[in-house]
């Protein structure tokens, strides 16, 4: 397993490895289009879906939870990267999972841009081999 990875992504991991029928990659690096660059992804869903290749990407958020950060909401901020990061990324769905949540401002954001924001416990509970035919 790569170093770049945390418990939290190992988890959130565990849970589409049982939930899906695609292939799952944790800390996946993906090249961006027109350049040499690659980025990180946490977790890279592959999945074929009428006979085409679908790259879902789930980012994950677990703030250290003895600092009083860990238990605030995640911000707009984090959804600001995270449009900038995948504007160049071939991945057709973004997925951000946070254990604390969101603030109203992020998830409004992100529903603008098209990514789908889940709490740790949200993610739970969808029924992943549904989610994606």
């Amino acid at each position: 397993m790569p170093k770049r990875t945390n418990d939290f992504q190992r988890f959130v991991t565990h849970i589409y490895e049982q939930m899906t029928d695609g292939i799952v990659r944790e800390s996946e690096l993906i090249k961006e289009k027109n350049s040499d660059s690659e980025r990180e992804v946490d977790v890279l869903i592959r999945k074929k879906v009428c006979g085409n290749e679908l790259n879902i990407a789930v980012e994950c958020r677990k703030r250290d939870e003895n600092k009083k950060s860990a238990r605030k909401n995640q911000s707009i901020e984090w959804i600001d990267c995270l449009i900038g990061k995948y504007m160049d990324l071939p991945i057709h769905e973004v997925i951000a999972v946070s254990k604390s949540g969101f603030s109203e401002t992020a998830k409004q954001k992100a529903l603008a841009h098209g990514i789908k924001t889940l709490t740790l416990d949200e993610a739970e509970e969808v029924d992943w081999n549904n989610r994606f035919t």
